[in-house]
Parts: C-alpha cells; sequence; structure tokens
C-alpha cells in the first residue's frame, strides 16, 4: 500500500498577512509567499536562484492561527494543495495559481522554534477544581497518614472500589462437583 502523501512547500512569507472572511463568515488567510529554489551545476554543488512566489491561502481555525503566529519574513513548511483558477480583470480572463495550505508549520532547517507540550485544553479532563477537591477528600488516600508517600494507583483503584456495587456471593451448590482447571 502506497504511503498517503500530501503536496507541500517550503518558503518564506513575503507579504504581511492579512485575516478576512468569508461570506460564510469563515477566516481566511493570506499572504503572498516566495518558494525558494537552487541549481545543481556541473560539479555537483548547489546554488540558490531567485524564489518562486505564488499566493497562499488557509481557511477557518487554521487561518486565525497563522494570522496570529506569521509575520513578513518567517520561512515557513506547508501541507496542502495546488489551486489554478481564472479571474476576468479588465475584460480579459487572466489564470491565477495559489497554494491553499492545509497545514503551517516552522522550517526546522532555518528556524529556531521551541515545542510547547503543555497539554492542549482539549486533552485535559473539564472537571472544575471545587469537584477535583472533593472527590479527593472523599478517597482513602486523604484519609492515610501523612507519613505514608502517595500511591497514585493505589488511590485510583480504592475510589473505583468504593464507587462499584459488591457482587451478590453465590449460594453454595448442593453437590460439591470437581472442577477442571481452565486455561485462560
Amino acid at each position: 500500500m502506497p504511503i498517503p502523501t500530501t503536496p507541500g512547500i517550503s518558503g518564506f512569507i513575503a507579504s504581511d498577512p492579512t485575516l478576512s472572511f468569508t461570506r460564510n463568515g469563515d477566516a481566511r488567510f493570506y499572504a503572498r509567499v516566495g518558494i525558494h529554489q537552487s541549481t545543481r551545476d556541473e560539479e555537483g554543488n548547489f546554488h540558490e536562484t531567485e524564489p518562486h512566489f505564488t499566493d497562499m491561502v488557509m481557511f477557518g481555525p487554521s487561518a486565525e492561527r497563522a494570522h496570529e503566529k506569521y509575520q513578513k519574513g518567517d520561512n515557513f513548511v506547508a501541507q496542502g494543495q495546488e489551486r489554478s483558477y481564472t479571474q476576468n480583470v479588465d475584460g480579459e480572463q487572466v489564470m491565477h495559481e495559489q497554494f491553499r495550505a492545509s497545514t503551517i508549520g516552522p522550517n526546522g532547517n532555518i528556524t529556531n522554534f521551541t515545542i510547547d507540550r503543555a497539554p492542549r485544553e482539549r486533552e485535559t479532563p473539564s472537571v472544575d477544581a471545587t469537584a477535583r477537591t472533593t472527590a479527593e477528600q472523599d478517597t482513602p488516600a486523604a484519609e492515610a497518614s501523612a507519613e505514608e508517600p502517595a500511591d497514585p494507583v493505589a488511590d485510583v483503584l480504592a475510589r473505583r472500589e468504593s464507587q462499584v456495587a459488591p457482587e451478590p456471593t453465590a449460594a453454595p451448590a448442593t453437590a460439591t462437583a470437581e472442577r477442571e482447571p481452565v486455561a485462560r
């Protein structure tokens, strides 16, 4: 099975990015971008040539985040798709091209950046602090002495055990039949 890939570009923001909104109210990021190019000479050395310039757009929440983060001169790597369209300019149909990005990030080969590994808001439990404090006070760990180190696994198991109703005990069978061991 082939690896699923998406077209991408590597370049720099060549104009001040703008944020506008579509008729439907969706955010639209726009910037003129330059795509780095190079040529190889007879000796095998690479030489940078004039960049290729094109328009780059993004839509939706990604567009808003890109507008907050990127400014003229920033290097980036983006995934998306190339799109060509015609536009009527002074009564003449003119062909335009643009790159419609779905994701954008810093180019790690050129740009120094840090990664924020803090949990994202959507990944954190939506339990408010008062409910969490109340639940912690009801656990056996809160009743344990301060000298004992807290065992988070034991706390969770104790909390779950207190929430589960005990299973009813089975009545003993009148005849005690021997059971064969069962492998699980």
